[in-house]
């Protein structure tokens, strides 16, 4: 439900994104929010870099979201 989750998050105006590196970027929701970040920290994404790592591992420390069943 990741796309839900998505849509609930950015439906408050625009998203701005910004390229990081050669196929990363980073976006922001209207209200300054780093999309990828609430991603992870919701368990509705992994880390895809280390950037996000420690939120990945409160999501799973908390079985929320994809790690639900991860214990």
């Amino acid at each position: 439900m990741a796309w839900l989750f998505t849509k609930t998050a950015i439906s408050g105006g625009p998203v701005s994104c910004t390229r990081k590196a050669a196929g990363r970027w980073r976006c922001l929701t209207a209200e300054g929010s780093d999309l990828g970040s609430l991603l992870v920290q919701t368990g509705q994404a992994r880390a895809a870099d280390p950037y996000y790592r420690a939120e990945e591992a409160a999501a799973r420390a908390a079985a929320i979201g994809l790690w639900r069943t991860a214990r």
